[in-house]
């Protein structure tokens, strides 16, 4: 079953299912709610036919159940005739922004608009925009990508202070803004962010990539023939990003925050009971967005929810001795990675970060888990699960970790988007959309095994353009050590 849809507090909702037989009426229905398995109210609902058995469900957001935080499931079905029933299920939290795979109530909200850090160009908005916002202390928040409006956004501050913004674009120059945090009000700098196209005629615009590829697909026309002109676009920047031998260009910085272990005041517990409370101390926010709670009978349990500041719920029922004043660990050992992480390259070695040379089996990683019950400011193992990393041990530090991963290009939206993609290297895309037009069945260039071969040459040989350098050992010092010794100012020269 998929994860529930999320929605923010007292926003309406809206929904829709089918239905045999058409134009039942809104009196007709029986709509049933359970919040966290317990029946609720069910007011604030209304079903309307639409057309061709399609039925609306409209829920309102103050008289309805989004008006109160919680995971609910919504149960509708015609009074008469029970059999069919149409489900779902929403997770109504105080803020609909994800934190590391899990969702936090933020100081404040942001949402960039017209004349307030909304990304331009030569004054019209500007789509597939990169957005960093970072933290007043320097960590990186969250990453966007603008829409077809230069728009981005919403995003959610986890601290008060002055938050950079910094806009940038393949083949553009960056613009920089700032966000203002101050209670619970997020101010953005009161103008737009405008860049620059840096060059001018520039053969991966995506107006002239889609004519390449139309001219390859026989000058095809009509609604279908121009959406597999864009798709054959895409897919080709994907084929180049994702060679076995990922090419630099997709080479980026990011950074993830980690979360020190709490272990504040001492709790209560009770066997076979889901609750644990605390005493002399504050849940910390992120106590219920992938973090794990070490009890007393040694077993690290998942946090369903954060109930309250001293009050959390575990997501299996507590098996140990009932007890009070007890001692505990409230851990998070997975972190989301930047949303267009695609492969991970090197982790920046720091003194809180010191990994293992390669990621170890999920599996490996919890029996270290069940053995070694001791954090760490050091991360020695860490294994990759779906978007995230897991560590271990868990961390006794609050720090930045930075890691340099190969990115995912982004979809090409409008006509002035830029494709991400060195320019200098304009043939190995050309053939890349060759390949993907002959897998749609015809291309000037010749069939599929014939385009493929010419881009594998294409991307070979345009691999010694890569700019990267020419000496392999770069910045390597002679201490002997097999670290990289940049940091111990080893000359480049």
């Amino acid at each position: 079953m998929p994860p529930p849809a999320a929605k923010p507090v007292g926003v309406a909702i809206t929904d829709s299912f089918q239905y045999s037989t058409a134009s039942v009426a809104d009196g007709s229905f029986t709509k049933l709610v359970y919040k966290n398995g317990v029946a609720v109210a069910n007011t604030g609902i209304t079903v309307t036919y639409v057309t061709d058995w399609e039925y609306k469900i409209d829920i309102n957001g103050a008289t309805g159940f989004p008006a109160t935080a919680g995971i609910y499931d919504l149960v509708v079905y015609v009074t008469a005739s029970p059999t069919n029933r149409w489900i779902a299920t929403y997770d109504v939290t105080p803020a609909y922004y994800q934190v590391q795979g899990g969702f936090n109530q933020p100081v404040a909200v942001f949402t960039a608009s017209a004349s307030n850090l909304r990304v331009m160009s030569g004054g019209s908005p500007l789509a597939g925009a990169t957005v960093t916002v970072t933290r007043p202390t320097g960590t990186v928040l969250t990453q966007q990508i603008t829409d077809t409006n230069g728009l981005w956004g919403t995003i959610a501050m986890d601290v008060a202070g002055t938050y950079t913004v910094v806009a940038q674009k393949s083949s553009y120059t960056a613009a920089q803004g700032t966000i203002l945090v101050s209670g619970s009000t997020a101010t953005g700098s009161g103008a737009d962010l405008s860049l620059t196209g840096t060059i001018t005629a520039s053969g991966v615009t995506a107006s002239a990539l889609w004519g390449y590829a139309r001219r390859q697909y026989q000058d095809h026309v009509g609604t279908k023939a121009d959406t597999e002109v864009r798709e054959a676009v895409d897919d080709a920047l994907y084929l180049i990003a994702s060679q076995p031998m990922p090419d630099p260009w997709y080479l980026t910085l990011g950074g993830v925050a980690l979360n020190a272990a709490y272990q504040t005041g001492t709790v209560a517990v009770t066997n076979l009971s889901a609750t644990v409370t605390l005493t002399s101390g504050t849940w910390p926010s992120w106590a219920a967005t992938n973090a794990e709670i070490l009890l007393t009978d040694g077993v690290w349990y998942k946090i369903l929810t954060r109930d309250s500041g001293t009050a959390l719920t575990l997501a299996q029922p507590f098996q140990g001795n009932t007890g009070t004043g007890l001692s505990y660990t409230l851990a998070q050992m997975q972190i989301t990675l930047p949303s267009d992480c695609r492969k991970i390259s090197e982790v920046i070695r720091s003194q809180y970060w010191i990994w293992g040379p390669d990621p170890v089996s999920r599996a490996l990683l919890e029996m270290n888990k069940q053995t070694w019950v001791l954090g760490s400011s050091g991360i020695s193992l860490w294994s990759i699960e779906r978007d995230r990393i897991v560590i271990w041990p868990y961390s006794t530090t609050t720090s930045a970790v930075n890691l340099l991963y190969y990115r995912a290009p982004a979809r090409l939206v409008s006509d002035s988007d830029t494709a991400d993609w060195d320019p200098l290297r304009l043939e190995v895309l050309e053939r890349a959309i060759d390949y993907a037009v002959a897998a749609r069945g015809t291309c000037v260039a010749g069939d599929r095994k014939t385009c493929l071969a010419a881009f594998e040459e294409a991307y070979s040989r345009a691999a010694q353009q890569d700019r990267t350098s020419t000496t392999a050992r770069i910045g390597l010092g002679g201490s002997g050590s097999s670290l990289d010794n940049l940091r111990y100012n080893a000359r480049i020269t």
